[in-house]
């Protein structure tokens, strides 16, 4: 569940020719199983350099990330394997050219999904659980007296 979106601007005077990078498409994430997929566009002249970040570190393909960049069409892309190993966590898409930079900022929150075996009702030998409950009243005892 993506829980909040931020974009942040920052533009240089711009030359002849030269536009500030913009995005066509804020970052969007999408979680199927254990893999979120975060997709945007950007657009710039001259094509701007695109990075991601998680939670402020730069991000590059390996391990459980593959970052995919369209440069022509503009289109990004982050998969994260394993998400759930990141926990909740800010992902960041930033373009930059000499036109400026701009950046697109996602905060995903992931939520434990109630499992199957949080509804069962009978322990591993099909005993019924119960909660525990008295079932005579305790009284106390002292010096031999009730």
């Amino acid at each position: 569940m993506a829980e909040g979106r931020r974009s942040r601007v920052s533009v240089a005077s711009s030359a002849e020719g030269v536009q500030a990078p913009k995005f066509v498409q804020q970052v969007t994430p999408k979680i199927e199983g254990t893999t979120a997929m975060f997709k945007c566009q950007v657009t710039g002249k001259p094509i701007p350099d695109v990075k991601w970040y998680l939670d402020g570190d730069e991000l590059m393909t390996g391990g459980n990330f593959t970052v995919n960049s369209e440069p022509l069409t503009g289109f990004q892309s982050l998969e994260v394997s394993n998400v759930h190993e990141y926990g909740n966590a800010e992902y960041m898409c930033k373009a930059i050219n000499g036109g400026g930079m701009v950046s697109s900022t996602v905060e995903l929150t992931i939520g434990r999904r109630k499992s199957k075996s949080d509804d069962d009702t009978t322990d591993d030998d099909g005993v019924e659980k119960t909660a525990p409950k008295f079932i005579e009243q305790i009284v106390p005892e002292i010096d031999g007296n009730t």
